[in-house]
């Protein structure tokens, strides 16, 4: 049999925004913006089932059009502890407009559409230099409290891929960045990102209570540490170690990858407008999942790049 879900999609948006910045007390601002938007989307999916190298009519058809259009507000407040650091508190409203699933086979038009994500975001940070701007620093922690959120699935017979909502979820954690500059030719940077993100109230198609389940796709940590050469002459070399913390692939939390790191290096020569360069990606070579579903009710498992290394030469003109 061959499948095949030929679908042709489009999506017109219009937007206009613009903000205004007040500054008061000297070491205050107060910035007040927003951005209305509209987004026309349409589909038109033919979706085929036949034996293969057979002609004949589509299955399933799909054709609609829809429009979302919404006002998105923006409130922040700064204030300059001194001439390196600043704080702020901001407020936004977040959005993502809703859409089709594209390779539906069967269903209402309803089944196959889904809402808006709409979200209010709350953050709290601080960033600014030291050290006679030889350090960087950024802070922030922050809360999202998030309706209608976009949910992915797999169909288990077909492999196709669908959309719907969650009603209700939120997402809060802590986010520091840091760059220092060692000394003139070498520097560091690193970053960490803590999160918690869950279904606050959330029932699957299948009827089963997802609420209080993990959102799929987020993981529970990042970290990222940099270590950076430059020296006049061009020679140039970093590494970059990356540890993610465990993460789901379903809603139902029951496909996931624990923690994992990853280490590539790359150094190279600078000579004029050309560049060579070696690479070595995943350095120790470790085996890690980026996705996990199923098709016919077999596993079906994305991995990540295994060791690459690699080199090149590069001209600029």
């Amino acid at each position: 049999m061959d499948y095949d879900a030929i679908s042709e999609n489009r999506s017109d948006t219009f937007a206009a925004f613009g903000q205004f910045i007040i500054t008061f007390f000297e070491d205050y601002e107060l910035t007040l913006g927003g951005r209305y938007q509209k987004i026309k989307k349409d589909i038109d999916l033919e979706n085929y089932f036949l034996p293969s190298g057979t002609p004949g009519a589509p299955r399933y058809t799909l054709n609609d059009d829809n429009t979302w259009d919404t006002f998105l507000p923006k409130l922040a407040l700064s204030y300059k502890i001194n001439n390196d650091f600043n704080s702020y508190f901001s407020v936004t409203k977040g959005y993502l407009a809703g859409g089709f699933n594209y390779n539906a086979s069967d269903g209402s038009i309803d089944q196959n559409s889904f809402d808006a994500q709409k979200s209010i975001n709350y953050e709290l940070g601080i960033r600014g230099n030291a050290f006679e701007n030889r350090l960087y620093l950024s802070a922030s922690i922050f809360y999202m409290d998030i309706k209608d959120l976009h949910v992915w699935g797999t169909d288990s017979v077909t492999g196709a891929r669908t959309t719907s909502n969650a009603a209700e979820a939120h997402s809060q954690g802590l986010e520091l960045e840091l760059r220092y500059a060692i000394s003139d030719h070498w520097s560091i940077d690193g970053s960490l990102g803590l999160i918690e993100a869950k279904y606050d109230d959330y029932t699957n198609a299948s009827g089963t209570d997802l609420s209080d389940n993990n959102i799929q796709t987020t993981p529970f940590h990042t970290v990222n540490i940099g270590l950076s050469y430059f020296n006049p002459n061009g020679f140039y070399g970093r590494l970059d170690i990356r540890n993610q913390g465990k993460i789901y692939f379903n809603n139902t939390n029951t496909r996931y990858e624990d923690p994992y790191t990853v280490a590539n290096i790359r150094a190279g020569y600078l000579l004029g407008d050309w560049e060579f360069y070696g690479f070595v990606d995943n350095i120790t070579d470790e085996s890690y999942l980026t996705g996990a579903d199923s098709m016919y009710d077999k596993n079906r498992l994305k991995f990540g790049d295994p060791r690459i290394i690699g080199g090149g030469v590069k001209y600029t003109f």
